[in-house]
C-alpha cells in the first residue's frame, strides 16, 4: 500500500496511508512511497523516486494530475507563508501543525496517485536495493561528526587554498 511521509524532520514523524493519518507507526501493509526517509531505515519499501532515477514529483506527474498537484502545492505554500508572516518559528512546527488536515490529505492523495502512476508505468530498477542502501549509508555518515587532523590541515594550508579556507573557518 502506498503511503506518504508528512514531514521529514525526526520530531515530526507522521504518515498518510489508506485515507488516514498515523503518527506512531508505519503499518506493515505500507510498503511504497515517494522518497526515502531516515525513519524507514531497514524497512522494506519501494521508492517511486528511485524508479524514475531521482526525477522530481513535478517531472513525473501525469498530465491529468498536473493542475491538481500545482493547486495543492500552492495551498500548502500559502499556509506555510501565512505562518511565516505571522512570525511563527517554522523550525519548531511540524507540517501537520501548519496545514489543516483536509488540505494535507488532498495533497497526499495526489502524491499517492502520482506514485501509483510511477509504479504502474516504470519497471523496478535492478539496483533499487543498492540505491536504498546508499541513501541509508549517506544518512548514517551525515550523523557523525567530522574529525579533522589539525596538523595535517595546517601543513596542507601552506600550499592549498582550500585547506587554508577550511582552517580559517
Amino acid at each position: 500500500m502506498i503511503f506518504q511521509i508528512l514531514d521529514d524532520r525526526k520530531e515530526c514523524f507522521g504518515i498518510y496511508s489508506n485515507g488516514e493519518f498515523i503518527y506512531d507507526r508505519i503499518p506493515t501493509t505500507s510498503n511504497r512511497t515517494w522518497n526515502w526517509h531516515s525513519r524507514l531505515n531497514g524497512v522494506p519499501v519501494d521508492y517511486a523516486s528511485v524508479y524514475v532515477n531521482g526525477k522530481s514529483l513535478e517531472e513525473v506527474c501525469p498530465e491529468h494530475l498536473k493542475s491538481r498537484l500545482e493547486k495543492r502545492e500552492k495551498k500548502i505554500r500559502a499556509f506555510i507563508n501565512s505562518a511565516a508572516n505571522a512570525k511563527l518559528k517554522l523550525g519548531e512546527l511540524c507540517m501537520f501543525d501548519l496545514v489543516p488536515e483536509q488540505h494535507l490529505m488532498h495533497y497526499c492523495e495526489v502524491k499517492n496517485e502520482i506514485c501509483e502512476h510511477v509504479f504502474s508505468n516504470h519497471d523496478k530498477p535492478q539496483n533499487h536495493g543498492f540505491l536504498v542502501d546508499m541513501f541509508e549509508m549517506a544518512h548514517d555518515i551525515s550523523q557523525n561528526d567530522v574529525l579533522i587532523a589539525q596538523g595535517t590541515l595546517k601543513k596542507a594550508s601552506k600550499t592549498d587554498n582550500k585547506a587554508r579556507v577550511l582552517l580559517s573557518s
